[in-house]
């Protein structure tokens, strides 16, 4: 790779062969949610040489994460597919509309993106609830925090959406005994 002469550097996953080829850049701005692709980089810190890496938050992504979590829980929980199957063969069956306080959802994670989808449900009039490593708080979500709450979380979300970023913290979190403690 030829050498790169940058001030700022935009990334997102580079090769590792562009931290040798950087000359003299001021600061990394990390796109993308998480850093757990830019944390797999072997001997990061001796490849950045003390120049600073900035996360950027969010970037629009949790709007569009919560539009797409929205998405699939109305799509599941207002049987969508069976209206769209009825419409194809013109049939025309009304049917029942479940509660939303029959759909208790979990979000795991509460940073930029987690705590968005988790606000943006709870404005919906789902019941949410929310684990995080950390205690967080935020209005209209009952939170969780810890492993201590980790068992408390799982037993009150019938709809589990995962926001952790993929660090060497929260993987293998979801197992087959998290899963067995759902409802």
């Amino acid at each position: 790779m030829q050498r790169i002469e940058a001030r700022y550097a935009l990334i997102w996953s580079p090769p590792v062969d562009f931290f040798v080829a950087l000359q003299g850049a001021k600061a990394l701005f990390n796109l993308g949610a998480g850093v757990d692709a830019l944390l797999r980089t072997p001997d990061l810190a001796e490849r950045t040489r003390g120049t600073p890496i900035i996360r950027i938050e969010d970037a629009g992504m949790g709007a569009m994460m919560a539009e797409y979590v929205v998405h699939a829980i109305a799509r599941h929980t207002r049987h969508f597919r069976r209206f769209e199957l009825q419409q194809d063969e013109a049939r025309w069956i009304k049917h029942r509309p479940q509660a939303r306080s029959a759909w208790p959802v979990g979000v795991m994670g509460l940073g930029e993106m987690g705590g968005r989808i988790a606000r943006v449900l709870a404005a919906l009039d789902y019941p949410v609830s929310a684990w995080s490593r950390t205690p967080r708080v935020i209005e209209g979500v009952r939170c969780h925090a810890g492993e201590k709450g980790l068992a408390a979380f799982l037993s009150v979300s019938r709809i589990l959406v995962n926001a952790l970023p993929l660090t060497p913290h929260t993987q293998g979190v979801l197992d087959a005994k998290a899963f067995a403690q759902l409802p």
